[in-house]
């Protein structure tokens, strides 16, 4: 093998390399996002202060904490991505968690 095959094959693998670290930090950057990511699944709170499936990026809004303070419940049922569907078949079922956050929720709203 010639230096300048050697050569090659070099750049060849360093882009290689490069290309593979790449899709590995955007594929990084995807499940960070889908972790950051917040849905609120409780029930919609009234004067559209906070409506049910809304979704917050890096963390929760502080112009919910009076509400959090009030009803503790209500920063429970923000949930990732992920675990929206099971939060929203466990809120259905009476005795669960989330259905007992649910209820706590409603009886809030309704003052």
């Amino acid at each position: 093998m010639s230096e300048e095959n050697t050569q090659e094959t070099k750049v060849e693998e360093i882009e290689t390399v490069n290309v593979e670290q790449e899709e590995s930090k955007i594929e990084e950057t995807r499940e960070t996002e889908k972790i950051n990511t917040l849905i609120y699944c409780g029930p919609s709170l009234p004067n559209g202060v906070l409506q049910q499936y809304s979704m917050f990026k890096n963390g929760l809004p502080e112009y919910l904490n009076d509400q959090f303070k009030a009803c503790p419940a209500i920063k429970e049922l923000f949930v990732s991505t992920t675990k929206l569907n099971a939060t929203r078949q466990n809120m259905e079922i009476q005795g669960t968690r989330e259905n007992t956050l649910l209820k706590k929720i409603m009886e809030y709203t309704r003052g």
